[in-house]
Order: structure tokens, then C-alpha cells, then sequence
């Protein structure tokens, strides 16, 4: 085999990596904190956005309670929280219309009287974001109310992908579906965390495929940026609908059945 031939066939190899390749596209659209929206292309198509998110504020009904009027209208319930994009978190029980699980708005407790085996999303001060699981959280009591006191906030989120505190990976394989994910990823700048809102229904397996097709190598082989944590927020027709506000306009996305309330993540 001649040198040409080689070369063609490694210029080829290299279009189809990259071609498999997940990868995040900036758009002309801005939130007010200057950070972009992107598109996400898996595979050469564009299936979604990612929303680059720096602090997190949950409200339930509990805590804001005359946000959660009947029929009340997202685009008001978004200029009202103030954030950059307002979603669904991924706990909301239709049935009682609580959030599931023993949960935290800045030290005030809401939520149900459970310690879900879920991912955890700890709080402080807005911008310090911490992702675990109740699994790691031996003394999840204890850790419960030493965040009280400190005024965090603190959720319970499914998790399909996480990395624990020894770099073990967990994930939970289905084909359940899914529309809409908070993720958490190392990359050389440091943590970026994210929600991806995927133009269609996507499953926990092509999920953790997307997500883990933005995972990139030095030439060395070292890592030099990993997927760590994929947790998932409510989506699909009747709690899909989310806000964002760019380019000093409020857009909705995806969906939501008349008179459903669900509770929310507000982003900044």
C-alpha cells in the first residue's frame, strides 16, 4: 500500500471519528449573563441545545405558593423568578403534587419525607454547585440538616450516568424516554454544567451515548474533558414545557397540558 492511500484512508478515519463525535455548536442566541446557546449536533444532526447554567434556585409550590395558581401562564412565572431559563425539575409526583423527596430552598424545608435513591444537587450561596447520590451520603440526615442550617439548597434528580468519589462510573441502562437532562462535565476550564433540551424523546441509552460522544483525549490518551453526571428533568407533551430568555426575549419550548404545574429549576 502506497503512502497516498495511507493517507487517505487516515484523513478518512479521522472524518469518521469526528463525523461520530458529539459536539457543541454556539448560536446567535445569548442569555443576559452572556454565555450562548448551543446547539447540539450528534452524528452531523442537530438534536437539541445546551444551555450553559452557573446557578441553580428551586421553587415548588410549598415555598411559592402564589406561583402555583391554576393555568398560571410560563412566560409570567419566568419573569417573575428572574432567572435566564426557568424547566421542570425531574421530581414532581402528579398524584400529590409535591416534589419527591426530602428537599431543601435555601434551608426551608419542602418536599416529601423520603431519602430517594437518586442523584443529589447540593446549593450553596446560588453558585456552588455540588452533584452526588444518596448512596454516597452514608449520613444523609446528618447532611440534611447541616445544610439546613447553612441555607442550602438541595434536590433529588434520577440519575441514568454518575461518577462517585473514587471515579467508578454508575449508569442505568433503559429505554425509558426522556426530553430533558442536567448534566455535569470536567472539561480543562473547569466544571460545566448544562441542561440539553432535546427536540424529541430521547431514551437513558442514547442519552448517555450523546453525552459521552463529548468526551475528548489529549494526544497522550489522558482525559481531557468527561461526562460525570447525567441527571434527568421532567419533559415530554404534558411537564416539557421550559423558558428561556435570549437575546432579550422570552421563548418557550416543548410543551405542557393545561392546568399542570410542575416545580421548577431556575437557572442563572
Amino acid at each position: 500500500m502506497n503512502m497516498k492511500k495511507l493517507i487517505f484512508i487516515f484523513i478518512l478515519f479521522t472524518y469518521f471519528i469526528s463525523f461520530a463525535q458529539t459536539n457543541l455548536k454556539p448560536t446567535p442566541e445569548k442569555f443576559s449573563n452572556g454565555e450562548s446557546v448551543y446547539s447540539v449536533i450528534y452524528h452531523g444532526k442537530n438534536i437539541g441545545e445546551f444551555w450553559p447554567v452557573h446557578g441553580i434556585n428551586l421553587v415548588t409550590k410549598k415555598t411559592n405558593p402564589a406561583l402555583f395558581q391554576e393555568n398560571v401562564d410560563m412566560v409570567i412565572l419566568h419573569q417573575k423568578l428572574g432567572g435566564v431559563a426557568t424547566a421542570p425539575d425531574g421530581m414532581t409526583s402528579a398524584s400529590i403534587g409535591l416534589t419527591e423527596g426530602r428537599c431543601l430552598v435555601q434551608g426551608v424545608e419542602c418536599g416529601t419525607n423520603e431519602t430517594k435513591d437518586y442523584g443529589v444537587v447540593l446549593v450553596q450561596h446560588g453558585y456552588i454547585i455540588t452533584f452526588t447520590h444518596a448512596r454516597e451520603l452514608r449520613q444523609f440526615d446528618t447532611f440534611y440538616e447541616n445544610q439546613k442550617k447553612k441555607g442550602s439548597t438541595l434536590f433529588f434528580l434520577p440519575s441514568i450516568k454518575r461518577t462517585d468519589i473514587h471515579g467508578e462510573i454508575h449508569m442505568l441502562r433503559h429505554n425509558t424516554k426522556i426530553q430533558r437532562l442536567l448534566v455535569q462535565r470536567i472539561t480543562p476550564s473547569g466544571q460545566q454544567i448544562g441542561v440539553i433540551v432535546f427536540n424529541d424523546m430521547t431514551t437513558y441509552n442514547q442519552s448517555i451515548q450523546i453525552m459521552d460522544g463529548l468526551d475528548r483525549d489529549y494526544q497522550n490518551g489522558s482525559p481531557k474533558s468527561r461526562t460525570k453526571h447525567i441527571y434527568v428533568l421532567d419533559g415530554g407533551p404534558a411537564y416539557g414545557q421550559c423558558v428561556k430568555e435570549v437575546n432579550g426575549k422570552i421563548k418557550l419550548v416543548g410543551t405542557r397540558k393545561s392546568g399542570f404545574n410542575s416545580n421548577y429549576l431556575v437557572f442563572y
